[in-house]
């Protein structure tokens, strides 16, 4: 997989919750997408079946610092009891707006900035 074109959509991504927060984790996505240009993972934010997966591969990519819970890097993350996630799409505007925020500035905060 090289390219966000080919990138899995949200459903992909799994989510674990431990005593330190919530993981998550996308094994379809090889190390190279991982550390990829910030840049080129912005617009997935536009897309409402990979903003999940742009999310977690920006905050892996750019190395910002970020909280594990109560929410992951800003993101609410509803894991039931019977391991099924469910991820409110409303949230996908505001992310998108924080991270354009942040690819924005200069020099780039350690974090996103603030809702």
């Amino acid at each position: 997989m090289n390219t966000t074109d080919e990138l899995p959509t949200d459903q992909a991504v799994t989510w674990s919750a431990h005593a330190f927060g919530l993981t998550p984790a996308l094994p379809a996505v090889d190390d190279t997408l991982r550390q990829a240009d910030v840049g080129s993972l912005l617009g997935l934010l536009d897309d409402p079946d990979r903003f999940v997966t742009g999310h977690v591969l920006l905050t892996w990519a750019s190395g910002v610092r970020h909280e594990a819970f109560p929410t992951w890097n800003g993101l609410a993350v509803d894991i039931r009891a019977d391991g099924s996630v469910d991820i409110d799409p409303a949230q996908r505007e505001d992310l998108r707006r924080r991270w354009h925020a942040w690819a924005a500035a200069d020099p780039r905060p350690d974090e996103l900035p603030a809702r």
